[in-house]
């Protein structure tokens, strides 16, 4: 059917003899016949087309499919995460603060004449966080992308302010009666907000978002503590097991935070960190045997 003009024609084909038309090559010659059909028929046809091919809206996007395929994996893993002891149910983020047993964070014991609180590790025999197993590495790109771009998005609407937390505890300690400020310092509550961020607190946020977006991960990220400079592995890691972590004796330091969650890709052990706290917008993946997607150094 060709249309224009308001004038509808129908258009045909015959073949006809090289000898009517010699310059032809065989190809046939078009002849129009007028349509039976009024300009209204027309039109009324064309509004129906139109009524029954609506436009596309791509910019549309269904919530309940964006990442799909991570959640069909995390899914296929419930009954794993319901074995263990997880926490997902629990109110992480609490007014502009965050709730420490959520992280299973507990205060350590403080001795007398010790400048710093002993910590309190979890021990071997108590059930841990489980492995997130991925049944090849594309499984794992996708959600390893979905969490730089969720931490990423978080180091730019975040501020690290240690500054705060200082005036906050020399206010504190003017409010107060004590004149010592040693015996002050001991019993007094650092605030962990999301207001004055340091490593602490970047890595509760990241942990919230990440649960927020897919609550299974309650059960596979944890919070792991770190020294900065470690000079030589092997002696550090040869003090640790002499002395204990949770020993007064403990001659090892600890002092930066960061998020761990453990991962298997098939047979293959890793470990995702992530590091918030020194502003790294990667997710840094540390492989047992070193092949990709390693990109650290065990």
């Amino acid at each position: 059917m060709v249309r224009g003009m308001g004038l509808g024609l129908t258009t045909t084909r015959s073949d006809l003899s090289a000898t009517e038309h010699p310059t032809a090559h065989g190809t046939g010659a078009i002849r129009r016949t007028p349509s039976t059909s009024s300009e209204e028929e027309e039109e009324e046809e064309d509004l129906e087309d139109h009524e029954l091919v609506p436009s596309p809206d791509l910019t549309s996007v269904d919530r309940s499919e964006r990442y799909s395929d991570i959640r069909q994996l995390l899914a296929r893993q419930q009954p794993v995460a319901a074995a263990l002891e997880g926490i997902s149910g629990a109110q992480w983020i609490v007014g502009d603060g965050y709730d420490l047993e959520a992280f299973n964070q507990v205060n350590g014991v403080w001795p007398l004449g010790h400048p710093l609180p002993l910590p309190d590790w979890s021990s071997s025999e108590s059930a841990g966080k489980g492995t997130l197993i991925f049944d090849n590495v594309w499984q794992y790109e996708e959600l390893n992308g979905i969490v730089e771009t969720t931490l990423q998005r978080m180091l730019e609407e975040t501020h690290y302010n240690t500054v705060n937390l200082f005036v906050d505890f020399y206010r504190s300690f003017k409010r107060t009666r004590r004149s010592d400020l040693r015996s002050f310092f001991q019993f007094y509550d650092v605030p962990i907000n999301r207001r004055h961020h340091m490593c602490v607190s970047l890595a509760f946020e990241i942990m919230a978002r990440m649960v927020q977006m897919f609550p299974v991960l309650a059960n596979y990220l944890y919070v792991v503590s770190c020294e900065e400079q470690v000079m030589d592995c092997n002696d550090y890691v040869q003090l640790d097991e002499e002395c204990g972590l949770n020993s007064v004796d403990a001659g090892v330091e600890k002092e930066h935070v960061m998020v761990a969650m453990r991962i298997a890709i098939g047979d293959r052990r890793g470990v995702m960190i992530l590091d918030p706290g020194y502003h790294v917008s990667r997710a840094v993946t540390v492989m047992q045997d070193q092949s990709y997607p390693h990109t650290g150094e065990l």
